[in-house]
């Protein structure tokens, strides 16, 4: 892992660690890098340790996450929880076959990084936001890594655990981890006993099996309580800040089933607990009439939505049934003054029409404007307007024309691409088209050009035979070849039984 690249960190961050090395009275030489491959911070190397960052964790985390996820892998250096490590693979190695080794090893691994983020949290504070920072990068990994990284234990139930969701207390998670260690260097050395006993029954020299294997057991002891003794005064502070940080386990399930939210899994109550969702605001909720499952508790919360949101919005008017409409409009911005703007100008939408509105960019001057120019509109035409960039100057325009469209008939002018010079130019021909007439002239690629060539062949063509003709196909040039073939006054139709024949078409054409 050491050969793959890497890139020191920025003299900022640099600072940053140096600092919680500091705090945490590491005073070794470690180094820091940033890491492209890496999903989870890491730490390597026993002798020469070495912090791996990943670069989701420094652009997606915050000053504050990223400090704390710090402090914790330099809690593994000052625990010396690698050194640790290479004689636990050891001995998981030896024993592989043991039925307990793999049951104590997990316990010691979940252990130790409940120290080190106890660590971390008597050093940086804040458990909420190292949690949110443990959920973040849990949802950034795609496979398990393989260093002494976050990702070691299981995150889920850290999580919980940081919340106040079922922890182990300080006393009873040092007890456990001195126990873990305790029974592995027994099974390590009665595992050492039994492989001595079954090498000397088959003939096997043993005495050189039990010299080898009795020396690989003191360091396991040696090498792993007495860090994890050092470590226990450096997670002392935690208690103190779990009543600020927390309430107990007990009140805050209590409560949110008092309120109405019973039987909740661990992830519902991580997620509840990470956005701040307390019975109180439960119960806010529900007698302002609503009641949201789990998923729309937490929605509501992560937006902002309040119950005085949700009264100031019920006294303009609106009904507000439904959880959706309320966190749509909150995440549009949609505000008390807003909707009553638009009641004051006549405009009576429902929830999801001012969501519309507000999405679009329509305002209340906007609605002012467009009626100034003569346009009456409702919600849906307004919103359809302003999709279209239909600006109170366009109306204005085809008003000068001689036109008095409707709000849908002036979308549809828009969305053709009819302009006013367009409708100016059509007119110069001498012809009158009505605005659902400009639209299918514009519709059909109907030219002024086009009109005038008609007009120079002797045809005196209405709005709808000109659109016909272009339909058709007849083109000024099909006229003038039928002429060059004598035929000099047939009349429109007679053109286009013509054409629909290919009486002119070349061998190729054909």
């Amino acid at each position: 892992m050491r050969r793959t690249p890497s890139i020191p960190v920025g003299a900022r961050l640099r600072e940053t660690c140096l600092a919680l090395q500091r705090r945490l009275g590491l005073t070794r030489m470690i180094q820091y890098g940033e890491c492209a491959w890496l999903e989870a911070p890491a730490v390597i190397g026993s002798f020469r340790p070495i912090v791996l960052l990943p670069i989701t964790a420094l652009t997606g985390l915050s000053e504050q996450q990223l400090q704390v996820v710090i402090a914790h892998e330099l809690a593994h250096i000052k625990r010396l929880d690698p050194f640790v490590n290479v004689f636990q693979i050891a001995a998981e190695t030896l024993l592989f076959y043991h039925p307990a080794v793999w049951w104590i090893s997990k316990r010691i691994r979940a252990e130790r990084e409940n120290c080190c983020d106890d660590a971390a949290i008597s050093v940086c504070g804040n458990a909420i936001e190292y949690a949110r920072a443990l959920t973040l990068m849990e949802e950034w990994r795609r496979a398990p890594a393989l260093a002494m990284a976050v990702n070691q234990g299981p995150v889920g139930n850290r999580i919980a655990r940081l919340l106040g969701l079922g922890a182990l207390s300080t006393e009873i998670r040092g007890i456990g981890l001195t126990a873990s260690f305790l029974c592995l260097t027994v099974a390590l050395v009665s595992g050492s006993a039994l492989l001595s006993f079954a090498h000397a029954s088959s003939g096997v020299r043993s005495s050189a099996s039990v010299q080898a294997t009795q020396p690989s057991a003191p360091p396991v002891p040696a090498a792993s309580a007495q860090p994890a003794i050092k470590s226990i005064p450096a997670a002392k502070p935690t208690p103190d800040l779990a009543p600020s940080e927390h309430e107990p386990v007990s009140s805050y399930i209590d409560g949110m089933k008092a309120a109405g939210l019973s039987d909740l899994t661990v992830d519902q109550l991580v997620a509840l607990k990470i956005q701040g969702v307390t019975p109180e605001y439960v119960r806010a909720i529900h007698e302002q009439g609503l009641h949201p499952d789990v998923d729309g508790i937490v929605g509501m919360r992560v937006q902002g939505v309040t119950p005085e949101y949700i009264r100031e919005m019920r006294a303009t008017g609106l009904a507000l049934t439904e959880e959706d409409e309320i966190v749509g409009m909150k995440v549009q911005g949609v505000i008390p003054e807003y909707v009553r703007a638009l009641k004051e100008l006549g405009v009576q939408p429902d929830a999801d029409q001012i969501i519309g509105m507000k999405v679009q960019g329509v305002t209340p001057q906007y609605i002012r404007d467009m009626r100034a120019a003569g346009l009456h509109v409702d919600a849906d035409e307004v919103v359809g307007l302003k999709v279209q960039g239909v600006t109170p100057e366009y109306v204005h325009g085809l008003h000068e024309q001689g036109l008095q469209p409707d709000a849908d008939e002036v979308v549809g002018m828009r969305v053709q691409g009819v302009t006013p010079e367009y409708i100016r130019d059509i007119r110069a021909t001498g012809l009158k088209p009505t605005a659902d007439q400009i639209i299918g002239m514009r519709v059909q690629g109907v030219t002024p050009e086009y009109i005038k060539a008609l007009q120079s062949a002797g045809f005196k063509l209405d709005v709808d035979e000109v659109i016909g003709a272009m339909v058709q196909g007849l083109t000024p040039e099909f006229i003038e070849r039928a002429r060059k073939h004598g035929f000099q006054d047939l009349d429109l139709d007679k053109l286009i039984q013509l054409k629909h024949i290919g009486a002119f078409d070349t061998p190729a054409e054909l």
